[in-house]
């Protein structure tokens, strides 16, 4: 995922990553046996649409870039990420937490290790401090207690209902830029995040009266 994003422009990282739920949706109706009623479609197309609604900047710039191998490795990226979702519903609620997730991201780590002695870029990493604090605070904060939550989550709710919320992460990119890097928030990504919102709430809350069909 992160190899691809720099081959091609950040609009359209954001909507090929952002694919995954929808990818995932389709790996547990065959997988987790889970129903896909029209409210939870609608729900997640809607998120998906606020998502390239929120992307349309950077879709629509001058010669947005867009290589064949980055679009490829994104794709590549959403599929295996949704199919580890799936795989992780699987084993949710029989199998300890902090195990789970500190197993994953072992083995993880090994495999990055090792290719990296292989095909990485042989930049030379400048431990300072500022280094150190940002590592841990994506090792900590950014990976490890994010993979636990989503785990434990995982075990108390549907992974369709959990996957929309996923589609708030480009909205967050854009308000933390805005915050952060005095980046400006327009109409069309203020548009955006607004339908990814009404998404969730489509999703995420209980009908009325229960769906009698599903998809």
């Amino acid at each position: 995922m992160f190899l691809g994003g720099g081959k091609v422009s950040p609009g359209l990282a954001t909507v090929l990553a952002n694919t995954q739920p929808l990818i995932a949706a389709a790996l547990a109706m065959v997988f987790l046996s889970e129903r896909f009623t029209p409210r939870i479609g609608t729900g997640l197309f809607l998120g998906f649409a606020g998502v390239v609604v929120m992307s349309l900047p950077s879709l629509s710039g001058p010669n947005p870039l867009a290589s064949t191998e980055g679009l490829l490795w994104i794709t590549l990226g959403a599929v295996g990420t949704a199919a580890g979702n799936v795989l992780l519903k699987i084993w949710a609620g029989r199998a300890d937490v902090l195990m789970v997730t500190g197993l994953q991201l072992l083995i993880g780590a090994v495999a990055l290790a090792a290719s990296a002695q292989v095909f990485g870029e042989g930049r030379e990493i400048a431990w300072t401090f500022q280094f150190l604090v940002s590592l841990g605070g994506l090792a900590v904060f950014g990976t490890a207690l994010v993979s636990a939550l989503w785990y434990h989550l995982l075990s108390r709710a549907s992974l369709n209902r959990l996957n929309t919320f996923n589609f708030l992460t480009p909205a967050f990119g854009l308000l933390m830029g805005g915050l952060f890097f005095e980046e400006r928030l327009g109409l069309i990504q203020t548009i955006g995040i607004l339908i990814t919102l009404l998404s969730i709430q489509l999703v995420a809350t209980n009908p009325s009266r229960p769906e009698e069909h599903g998809w």
